[in-house]
């Protein structure tokens, strides 16, 4: 009823679907038939025009509702909204300004519902949706210049068929027409409508996903093949990725769920669902929930093998990478009739798990595990949060046991009492902006009261000098309680506390080196000073490689004054190799090498 015409076989054919959702809910008055019970009700004659437009007032009004009831995945009346659950979503999903309840979605208890509305249940709301409606047919009346009143309460039943909607109301109207009058008691229309078609439809979509998984595991498919996850990368260089992009190109990629085909066939087969359903379906990836780790403040960083003392692969490493993804994505299932045109759309949520689609083997009362434990809190734990001179804080306050992080609570003028999961090495995690993060290792299965120190951090802004082109190094801030690491020129503003620091800078760049047919590699054996080493034989041949070519290490005491002045300048100096030897006289004076650094 809402739809423009949709191009099926566009490959803007999401974006047009986009566009008839968010046109306003409209009559079409053309696709109403009125329909007069003539045979079985009485109406005098000079009385039929007034109750043939009172039908199709009834009749507008039950488009109306058929309209709300197929963007709400079957509500009229939308349900209660429930508390979010631990991805932030609730019952509803919000759509281009609309709210579609979900009919599969995550509870806030951690428990999976699959909530479908019977056709019944929109029968009954359909039909309250007119009883509500009715006394503007009868002002529409008057404002016709028929006289028409209300005489008792109106009761309305509503039947769906796969081709229509049958109206019967219930409700004793006077007509009055200078000196004559008559009461209609019963009055009753139809529509044109394909919503039980298009609600049979989707229902079996959504019976058949919690089966076979066929949406879910597209979805997974599509992170798994266009996000990073494990593997490993001969570079000398630190592996570095962003968060938010690693979403934007997954929320790019989630675009192909458009080509899903229930019951059709494609040139591309994959595509290709085994639901037997006779309307078109279009697939829709809304804003997602995304984690993904380790991260670190939006950065995922894995550090090269072969730059730390005693691994010495004369100037060749390897980075070796694992990332795990947490998702929950809200999909927007559109089922309609592009030649009438009517669409009904409902949503279901999609989660992924440690890479790996949640509750494979669904069961209504299945409870997640992260979930379960963030909610099971059985011990108290009783934190203060100061600063470094005894000044109280506010902190927000995390608890993480195995691979689950709870968040606890924010400290309130420096003191916090809540109650905590029971764990063996758990790590209490305290955070504050401007202070440095504590983690405090302990075993939470017991109460627990303890006192913080946070000290102060300063934003300091690192320059290196020389400028560098076309290389990036690692640059290291090691303390005895406390370091932070640049990947320079990408990150080049650090968090520092005052203390005694040893940084330690490696400069990489692309270089072109022959690689001779025997590599010497050289290693200290772990827990002696023993220095092993052996050759590898390849064949001989040139590659580009990102080698160390500069670098090195200083001592410095920061002050707090130093750190105030918000600037800290590095002066290296950098080679570039132009055959292997030299890149191993590199890698090897790397860590002996001095660099200047200029605080302020």
């Amino acid at each position: 009823m809402l739809l423009k015409e949709v191009n099926r076989k566009g490959k803007n054919k999401q974006g047009q679907i986009a566009i008839y959702v968010l046109i306003a809910i409209v009559i079409i008055a053309a696709g109403i038939v009125v329909w007069n019970y003539t045979q079985s009700i009485k109406v005098p004659a000079e009385f039929k025009q007034s109750e043939s437009t009172l039908q199709q007032c009834i009749a507008e009004i039950t488009e109306e509702a058929i309209s709300i009831a197929e963007l709400q995945s079957g509500y009229v009346q939308l349900p209660n909204q429930e508390q979010a659950n631990m991805y932030g979503f609730t019952n509803i999903a919000n759509f281009n300004g609309m709210q579609v309840p979900f009919w599969f979605y995550l509870g806030h208890n951690g428990k999976i519902i699959k909530k479908i509305p019977s056709i019944q249940e929109i029968e009954t709301q359909i039909a309250e949706y007119i009883e509500e409606r009715f006394d503007e047919c009868i002002t529409k009346l008057a404002e016709q210049n028929i006289s028409a009143e209300k005489l008792s309460e109106v009761k309305a039943k509503v039947k769906l068929t796969k081709q229509k909607a049958l109206i019967e109301l219930s409700c004793k109207v006077k007509y009055t027409n200078q000196n004559k009058q008559a009461i209609v008691t019963k009055h009753a229309t139809e529509i044109t409508t394909r919503l039980l078609k298009l609600y049979e439809d989707a229902k079996k979509i959504l019976e058949a996903e919690t089966i076979k998984f066929y949406i879910h595991n597209y979805t997974l498919d599509t992170l798994l093949l266009n996000l990073p996850t494990d593997g490993i990368q001969l570079d000398c260089a630190p592996l570095v990725f962003s968060v938010e992009q690693l979403k934007q190109n997954l929320k790019i990629a989630l675009n192909n769920l458009q080509y899903i085909n229930f019951g059709q066939k494609s040139k591309n087969d994959y595509f290709n669902v085994p639901i037997d359903v006779s309307e078109n379906v279009n697939i829709i990836a809304e804003d997602f929930y995304f984690k993904a780790y380790p991260e670190e403040n939006g950065i995922i960083t894995f550090n090269p093998v072969g730059i730390q003392p005693g691994i010495n692969l004369a100037g060749i490493c390897y980075t070796p990478y694992h990332i795990v993804y947490d998702v929950a994505v809200p999909i927007i299932v559109q089922v309609f009739d592009a030649e009438k045109p009517e669409l009904l759309q409902f949503a279901m949520l999609i989660i992924i798990d440690n890479n790996n689609i949640m509750n494979a083997n669904i069961t209504e009362n299945q409870t997640i595990k992260p979930s379960e434990l963030c909610n099971h809190k059985t011990k108290q734990l009783t934190l203060y949060s100061y600063d470094e001179y005894g000044n109280p804080i506010d902190a927000d306050v995390y608890v993480k046991c195995l691979n689950v992080l709870c968040y606890i609570g924010k400290t309130q003028q420096g003191k916090l009492e809540a109650s905590v999961p029971a764990c063996i090495n758990a790590a209490i995690i305290i955070k504050a902006n401007g202070y440095e993060e504590r983690k405090i290792i302990t075993d939470t299965n017991q109460d627990l009261s303890m006192s913080v120190y946070l000290s102060k951090t300063y934003n300091v802004e690192v320059e290196l000098k020389p400028k560098l082109n076309d290389a990036n190094a690692i640059i290291q801030f090691i303390a005895s309680d406390y370091s932070k690491t640049l990947y320079y020129p990408d990150q080049n503003v650090v968090q520092l506390k005052p203390g005694n620091y040893k940084i330690k800078v490696y400069v990489f760049s692309n270089v072109n080196v022959t690689f001779p047919s025997v590599l010497p590699v050289c290693t200290t054996m772990p827990f002696t000073n023993l220095k092993y080493c052996f050759n590898i034989t390849i064949a001989e041949q040139q590659e580009q490689i990102k080698a160390i070519v500069g670098g090195g290490t200083a001592e410095i005491m920061l002050t707090q004054q130093d750190l105030e002045k918000g600037k800290i300048k590095i002066e290296i100096e950098t080679s570039k190799p132009e055959s292997y030897e030299d890149i191993q006289k590199i890698a090897e004076n790397i860590e002996h090498a001095k660099i200047n650094v200029i605080a302020g």
